[in-house]
């Protein structure tokens, strides 16, 4: 098969040789009718072809002939890159997923893929599409980021009740709004979170003074298979008996706060 531009240059040119505008103008409506459904085919006919050909490239090329562990590692890869993009409109590892259906399928089947990437971009849509495709026995990998999105708010402001937050193993919650510090406070204070293993939160300047984020009294949210916790500006009490790592930036409560089931382990302690 011949796929040079000149080639195909070349067939177009012979097809509007073919056509001869003056008669087709002075042709009776059937005669017209009867040409356009030809052109219409002709279309149709080139679409098919040109799926055919992108086909016959993809198959064609090296990368396609990669085994489907490679190609699952590089998907990986790509969801790394993509994760430092907050909240971006596109993903570039589900564009990559559209090349050809091999592609598709292999990130399909990767439902862990799917289950580190909840919240990366902040509408429902996407949100329910990831979940439904991580299944229901994945913990997730969950980015909570203040959001212009009315989607996307009310799923951090408990708008969605739906959300299986309680399967996170890893939740990174950023703040920059006085409005989320209470949501926050309603999901962790006294709740158990029998799958969390790292935590970051975070809360940028909004005018407020940072002590303004200290709960010391609020109940404390028991974790037991917490390992991190990395907090910027909010404190609130816990009981993690697994910590390995807490540091906590900005003024805090003394450290005869934290619980003692959580220092026999602890490794990196900063306040």
């Amino acid at each position: 098969m011949d796929t040079s531009p000149v080639f195909w240059e070349q067939q177009r040119q012979t097809r509007l040789q073919q056509l001869h505008f003056h008669d087709i103008a002075l042709a009776s409506p059937t005669q017209r009718t009867t040409i356009r459904d030809h052109l219409l085919q002709d279309i149709d006919a080139f679409a098919s072809l040109a799926r055919t050909f992108k086909s016959y490239v993809n198959l064609t090329n090296s990368i396609s002939r990669l085994p489907a562990e490679v190609m699952t590692h590089i998907f990986r890869l790509l969801t790394e890159v993509d994760r430092y993009n907050s909240y971006a409109s596109g993903l570039g590892w589900i564009t990559a997923s559209h090349v050809c259906h091999s592609w598709r399928e292999i990130l399909l089947g990767a439902r862990d893929i799917w289950a580190e990437e909840i919240g990366t971009i902040p509408h429902w849509r996407a949100i329910s599409t990831f979940l439904r495709r991580a299944g229901d026995d994945l913990p997730l990998r969950v980015s909570v980021e203040s959001s212009g999105i009315a989607q996307a708010t009310s799923i951090w402001r408990g708008g969605r009740s739906d959300f299986p937050l309680r399967r996170a193993h890893t939740i990174s919650w950023e703040i920059d709004d006085e409005k989320d510090v209470e949501p926050f406070l309603k999901k962790f204070a006294g709740e158990n979170w029998p799958k969390l293993k790292k935590l970051e939160t975070r809360i940028y300047d909004s005018g407020e003074e940072p002590e303004d984020y200290k709960f010391p009294v609020a109940k404390p949210f028991c974790a037991p298979n917490l390992c991190m916790w990395t907090s910027e500006s909010l404190y609130i009490p816990l009981r993690a008996q697994s910590m390995v790592t807490l540091d906590l930036n900005g003024w805090f409560p003394l450290c005869t706060t934290i619980p003692t089931s959580a220092t026999g382990c602890m490794r990196h302690w900063t306040v």
